[in-house]
C-alpha cells in the first residue's frame, strides 16, 4: 500500500527494458471506488490480506507522479475499477485505460496476446495499444470465457477523453 513500492518498481522496469512506450497492468483483487470510507482501505487494488492492506488510487497516482510516469496503457485487471473516479486520477500519466466495470475474471492469456498481437503490428501509431487490448480481450473471451456463463466487460477508455465526459 505504499506508492514508494510502485515507484521503485517502474524505474526498475525503464533500467532494465528500455522502451518508447510502456504497458503498466494491475493484477489482483479489486476493490471499486468507496469516497464514503475515508483511508482509502476500500478504494483499491492489489489487496495484501496478510496485511490487510491496499495499494490505493491516491498511491497509484502519486507513484506515476514522483516516477515522471506515462504509460501507453494501464490496465486494471482487477474487478470494480472501470469508474470515472479512476480513469480521472490515471489521466495524466497513461493514454488509454482498460478496465472491468464489473466481477472479472482472469484466464492468464490477457499479457500474452496482447504482446503477441504488438509483436505482430508491422507499424505502430497512437492506435497501437487500443488495438492490442481490444484484440486480447476478444481472443481471450473466445478461447477462454464464451463457453462459461459470464459477463466480461471491460472498458477501453482513451484517457484524454474524459474531460469531455467531465464537461
Amino acid at each position: 500500500d505504499d506508492s514508494s513500492n510502485l515507484v521503485a518498481f517502474i524505474e526498475w522496469a525503464r533500467e532494465v527494458a528500455p522502451a518508447d512506450q510502456y504497458v503498466i497492468i494491475f493484477m489482483g483483487h479489486g476493490n471499486a471506488y468507496h469516497p464514503g470510507f475515508e483511508g482509502g482501505t476500500t478504494r483499491a487494488i492489489m489487496r495484501d490480506d496478510e496485511e490487510v492492506a491496499y495499494l490505493g488510487l491516491n498511491a497509484i497516482a502519486e507513484a506515476f507522479e514522483a516516477a515522471d510516469a506515462h504509460f501507453g496503457l494501464t490496465y486494471l485487471m482487477c474487478c470494480l475499477m472501470n469508474s470515472v473516479e479512476y480513469v480521472t486520477e490515471i489521466e495524466p500519466y497513461s493514454n488509454y485505460y482498460l478496465a472491468s466495470n464489473h466481477v472479472t475474471s482472469i484466464s492468464g492469456g490477457e499479457i500474452y496476446l496482447m504482446v503477441e498481437s504488438l509483436i505482430g503490428m508491422d507499424t505502430y501509431d497512437e492506435t497501437s495499444i487500443a488495438a492490442a487490448a481490444t484484440y486480447a480481450i476478444a481472443q481471450d473471451y473466445d478461447m477462454w470465457w464464451s463457453n462459461n456463463i459470464l459477463a466480461i466487460d471491460h472498458t477501453l477508455t482513451r484517457c484524454r477523453n474524459i474531460a469531455t465526459l467531465h464537461s
